[in-house]
């Protein structure tokens, strides 16, 4: 009997030591990707609160509350800091670091990693569910590089519209201008507009596209206001309203955008900031194409409007 005993005890004694010896203090796991974009690009993007669960698939990896779950532990992101987004679990989960870290590749490309750290226990039983808990954890990961994969191999991703680059073609432009002391309004804009659509009716001429608009603030106060309407064939000038021939071959940025000003004017900033990570320069004034009437429809919220930027 006392032999049986000492035998258990020493199978005890081993396993504990196994446990001990080859479950570590500390299990890491991590699962990293790269994106095509410039560094500067995706840490602008993740560095605002708004973003940082951008990339998720509400469905399948958020909560109703809007949580990351992982495994059997749910994560809230709540930090952006040394270039990484880090996560904190949510109560009673205790032991857990879950972080996703940036940093450049190349100077050209980025290198996100997912980083998952968990501290295991003292007490044996704790200890070993926690080593397996972290080994479940290694494919939750993996479907979380994925996602982020997905998400910043494109350029919407990265800078939140889908900017196009695309090669000018020949096109014929009627425009006009007028100034203001404040900044135009829809009756403003668009009685310049129809200035350029009577044009066209006394000259029996068609338009090949939606009204074309530029809105420049002066130095010395009140804002220049410049319409165009692209036409079909070459047009004489006439008082106020120019003729101009737009050459082939220049290259152009272009995104769409559903909304309001202030939609419009945060897609021209991501553009802006498209021209500076490649480190491309603009020769010619921005201008937007108002697909959608102003005056027919009163809800900005439901106007689309496309934005080109010249750019060498």
């Amino acid at each position: 009997m006392k032999k049986i005993f000492l035998i258990l005890l020493a199978l005890v004694v081993v396993t504990l030591c196994c446990i001990y010896l080859f479950i570590p203090n500390v299990v890491q796991h991590s699962s990293g990707h790269s994106s095509p974009y410039r560094y500067d690009a995706v840490l602008r993007r993740l560095k605002q609160p708004a973003n940082w669960l951008c990339w998720a698939d509400r469905q399948s990896l958020l909560t109703k509350d809007g949580l990351l779950h992982l495994s059997d532990v749910s994560f809230r992101a709540d930090s952006f800091s040394q270039s990484a987004l880090y996560f904190s679990p949510v109560a009673p989960a205790q032991g857990y670091q879950l972080r996703l870290a940036i940093s450049p590749v190349n100077g050209d490309s980025t290198r996100l990693q997912w980083e998952y750290r968990s501290a295991t226990s003292y007490n044996p039983i704790q200890r070993i569910n926690r080593y397996r808990e972290a080994q479940s954890v290694r494919n939750a990961l993996d479907q979380l590089s994925a996602h982020t994969n997905r998400y910043f191999r494109h350029i919407e991703g990265v800078y939140g519209f889908a900017i196009k680059e695309a090669v000018v073609s020949d096109s014929l432009l009627i425009s006009t201008s007028g100034n203001s002391s404040s900044y135009p309004d829809i009756p403003f804009i668009y009685s310049l507009i129809d200035k350029l659509y009577s044009y066209l009716q006394q000259q029996q001429a068609q338009t090949s596209g939606a009204p074309m608009l530029n809105i420049l603030q002066q130095p010395e106060g009140g804002y220049l206001t410049r319409v165009a309407l692209p036409v079909t064939r070459e047009l004489p000038q006439q008082h106020d309203i120019s003729f101009k021939r737009m050459l082939a071959g220049g290259n152009i940025l272009i995104t769409e955008v559903k909304g309001g000003p202030a939609q419009i004017e945060k897609a021209s900033a991501q553009i802006e900031n498209y021209i500076k990570d490649f480190k491309r320069m603009s020769p010619a004034i921005p201008f937007l194409s108002l697909v959608t009437d102003r005056r027919q429809q009163p809800d900005s919220t439901q106007w689309i409007t496309r934005i080109y930027y010249p750019v060498m």
